[in-house]
Formats: C-alpha cells, structure tokens, sequence
C-alpha cells in the first residue's frame, strides 16, 4: 500500500497516539514484519531447491564449504 506518505509524516502521527495504541501499532508492525521476513525466506528457500534440483550447486560438508570460502 502506497501513500504519500513520508517517514516523518508517519512518526509524527505515531506521537499522537496514546501509549496504548503505541504499543499496538509496535506489535502490529512486528508481527508484519515477521511474517514479510518469513515470505522472503520461503522465496529463498524455494529458489535454492530448485537451482539443487537443476544441478546449479551442490551439497558439500562443512568442511568443504569453509576450504571454498577461504580458498
């Protein structure tokens, strides 16, 4: 949902609020981001299944994966 809307426009409605909605607004916004994050790891997690599947990479141990890192 796009607006207008600037940050600071944002924050200054927040000030407005009392401390209970605040806290709402805070959990509210938590818990979307939680959940954006989780979508975004779906997505990654999706992505990297199917370059495995595709033979784009391989599984390796960690040992293996520290001798690529640091050569």
């Amino acid at each position: 949902m796009k607006t207008g809307m600037t940050f600071d426009k944002i924050v200054g409605l927040a000030d407005g609020l009392s401390l209970p909605q605040k806290e709402s607004l805070v959990e509210i916004l938590s818990k979307r981001l939680i959940e954006q994050r989780r979508t975004a790891l779906r997505k990654d997690i999706r992505e990297a299944n199917r370059d495995f599947r595709a033979g784009k990479c391989r599984a390796v141990t960690p040992s293996e994966l520290m001798q690529e890192i640091t050569g």
